[in-house]
């Protein structure tokens, strides 16, 4: 009965993700199965392995655990399946908008300086390139997580760390997209100049942060930038636009060339184990990470149900003392690490089923939303928008909601249409 459950969990996640896209194609709800899938791809479909994987690191995770992370995989999948569905927003007026993707030249370059800055702020005056020039001492994992929590390399309150985070989350995308308009549809190549600035600080406020998953999300992003542009370029010469051609696969083997990189120097192994590095974090750390929640949050087990404050991410103040991140990872192996899950993981933390059920539902709708602005757009437009909720995926995939918004949720879109959407092409009742 156990294995026939795993086996239905993987089963009923890879047909959602098959069935979201084709959804997606034919009701344009790109960016629901967008956020959807790479949820259940990075939490829920690999839930199989995560005793064996989980092991690996020091953890113990019950066959108890395993039942209801199965149990709540296959609630977001029902909620999510609902929510596609339903009709939630009905466009009175519709605004079609020009196929041209023109950001506003004034807005594009303040946003620029703006990154800039606020980055050159927390590198230079808040000690973020003192941790990057530490970077040289790396010789593999243990010594990556020894710098990361050596109390010497701590940022301080006031630092600029957090104002430097939204710059590199929220405000570096749209910056990539404009700039590789600029540059490759609209053939000005004075924006070089800036973009070599914020590609830099932008770079090394990534590298600042000790971990390899803001670098890589970085890369991504200014990849497919650059692959959008060139897209958006055949779309305005009348071009057939390509599923798939050979710029397409270039960048996206770049994409897997500097995520290995980054993996095999930090880990201190050769590319082709380095690619392996990244896979098994994206599919397997996040899923048991997240299915340690299931293991230690609830009535006698390490932590209580910690109430609806959680969903809004740690501390949370609780009669015994501060529940932390470093105290959930010292529950989990007995070392004080910061071990963090997904949104859904940690909204079982706060209220059981009942936080799966409603930050799912909150999640979905808000994606939901975005769909509606973007359904008379053109395909370039939700690739944009795709682009623009790569970070966004990722900080939920592996943290609370506000994680989420932190990156963008919803806003990001929102911005796009504002600076590069402005001039409407026509408008019906």
């Amino acid at each position: 009965m156990y294995d026939l459950l795993l086996f239905l969990n993987s089963g009923a996640s890879f047909a959602y993700v098959i069935w979201a896209f084709f959804n997606a194609k034919k009701h344009g709800t790109i960016i629901t199965a967008f956020v959807s899938s790479m949820y259940i791809l990075t939490n829920g479909a690999f839930i199989f392995s995560n005793q064996e994987t989980s092991s690996l690191y020091g953890y113990d995770i019950s066959d108890q655990a395993i039942v209801l992370a199965c149990l709540g995989n296959f609630l977001f999948i029902l909620i999510s399946i609902l929510i596609t569905k339903i009709k939630f927003f009905k466009t009175k007026i519709i605004l079609g908008y020009k196929a041209d993707s023109s950001p506003r030249k004034i807005i594009l370059l303040v946003l620029i300086f703006l990154v800039v800055i606020l980055e050159s702020r927390y590198l230079f005056l808040g000690g973020g390139i003192q941790r990057v020039l530490e970077l040289s001492n790396v010789s593999g994992r243990d010594s990556l997580y020894t710098l990361r929590y050596d109390d010497s390399l701590a940022i301080s309150q006031g630092s600029g760390l957090f104002s430097a985070l939204i710059a590199m989350r929220v405000i570096y995308p749209l910056c990539a997209l404009g700039l590789a308009h600029k540059i490759i549809v609209k053939k000005n190549y004075y924006y070089i100049i800036p973009a070599a600035f914020i590609l830099t600080s932008n770079g090394l406020t990534a590298l600042s942060t000790l971990q390899r998953s803001p670098f890589f999300n970085f890369t991504v992003i200014s990849l497919f930038s650059v692959a959008w542009a060139i897209l958006l370029s055949r779309q305005l010469r009348g071009e057939k636009m390509p599923i798939f051609g050979l710029k397409q696969f270039i960048i996206l083997a770049l994409c897997v060339l500097m995520g290995s990189s980054i993996y095999a120097f930090t880990e201190g192994v050769n590319l082709a184990l380095g690619a392996y590095g990244i896979a098994e974090r994206i599919f397997f750390i996040s899923s048991f990470s997240t299915t340690s929640y299931y293991n230690l949050f609830g009535e006698k087990l390490a932590f209580p149900y910690v109430g609806i404050s959680y969903l809004l991410g740690f501390p949370v103040e609780e009669a015994a003392g501060v529940i932390t991140y470093r105290n959930i990872g010292s529950a989990a192996n007995g070392w004080p690490h910061n071990l963090n899950a997904s949104f859904v993981g940690t909204a079982y933390a706060a209220l059981g089923y009942f936080g799966v059920v409603l930050i799912s539902f909150i999640v979905l709708y808000v994606t939901k939303y975005i769909d509606s602005k973007l359904k008379y757009m053109s395909i370039t437009d939700k690739f944009a928008a795709l682009i623009l909720n790569i970070f966004v995926v990722f900080e939920v995939c592996n943290g609370p909601l506000m994680n989420g918004i932190y990156a963008g949720l919803l806003t990001n879109v929102l911005l796009y249409i504002f600076i590069f959407k402005s001039k409407v092409k026509y408008a019906y009742r």
